[in-house]
């Protein structure tokens, strides 16, 4: 199978090298047009939810299933993202077609940096 040459500007999604292709046009149209919620974990790093938001629809990288689930039965997705803090990592459930539950926000770690692979800056 060959997979396709990507979007202009988007980001692999480790999604077991199915192809898939994260775009920001896409994760703003989802951003937008979903309900998200958020944690009181999500605001322990004192992030402002914008900056997350910013972070999501601005990826340098995302893993769709990273780890085992933590809230219910979707496994989270990782987003690794740029903010006015420094780049961040934020975890969200997204179940389709409109629920994104944002439970986890704070400046990119390395162990998360190495659990996901991401060799960005």
């Amino acid at each position: 199978m060959v997979r396709p040459d990507p979007p202009r500007g988007a980001v692999p999604v480790d999604d077991g090298h199915r192809g898939l292709w994260w775009t920001q046009s896409l994760c703003r149209g989802i951003l937008i047009s979903v309900g998200v919620t958020w944690t009181d974990s999500a605001d322990k790093h004192e992030i402002p939810h914008n900056e997350a938001l910013y972070a999501m629809s601005h990826p340098h990288f995302i893993v769709t299933e990273f780890g085992k689930p933590r809230i219910g039965d979707v496994p989270p997705t990782l987003f690794i993202g740029p903010s006015r803090f420094g780049t961040l990592e934020v975890l969200a459930v997204i179940r389709p077609p409109g629920d994104v539950h944002i439970f986890h926000v704070m400046p990119l770690r390395e162990s998360t940096r190495a659990a996901a692979g991401y060799e960005g800056e």
